[in-house]
């Protein structure tokens, strides 16, 4: 991660133990997490800081007719917070349905620490191709 202001995940979960679990895994990586269980924790948290990720429980129940993530797309302030969907090993289908949908990836809990990072550090920092070109110029303008 870099230095600086540390990143926010929004974490969109209403299994109590997977989400504390969730929470100790993120923060030790030193991202800073906000939890909502329900729907109100949920439009309080959207009035509020936008996250630079949002992890979203696949089985999370309806609100007005919609999904979070289709709440979060929706949402002209949200829009480009990046999505990723998790649930349980059984709904692999759903996570797969979620990414075709517009999610930018899922996972299947449980999930290695190690798996979770990759996929917040991969929607969170510079695309790794982007870095060796701006070096690249930067050495070419020093010749």
């Amino acid at each position: 991660m870099t230095r600086g202001i540390p990143k926010t995940v929004l974490l969109v979960d209403n299994v109590k133990e997977r989400c504390l679990a969730l929470c100790t895994i993120i923060n030790r990586f030193g991202y800073n997490v906000f939890v909502a269980d329900s729907e109100q924790s949920f439009s309080r948290a959207m009035n509020g800081h936008i996250p630079n990720v949002a992890i979203l429980n696949v089985r999370m129940p309806l609100v007005q007719g919609k999904t979070f993530h289709e709440l979060i797309r929706s949402s002209a302030a949200f829009g480009a917070v990046r999505i990723v969907m998790m649930s349980g090993k059984e709904d692999q289908k759903l996570l797969d349905e979620s990414v075709k949908k517009g999610a930018n990836a899922s996972f299947a809990w449980p999930a290695q620490p190690s798996e979770i990072f990759g996929i917040i550090e991969k929607l969170t920092e510079a695309k790794p191709r982007q870095v060796p070109r701006l070096r690249i110029l930067f050495k070419a303008s020093m010749a």
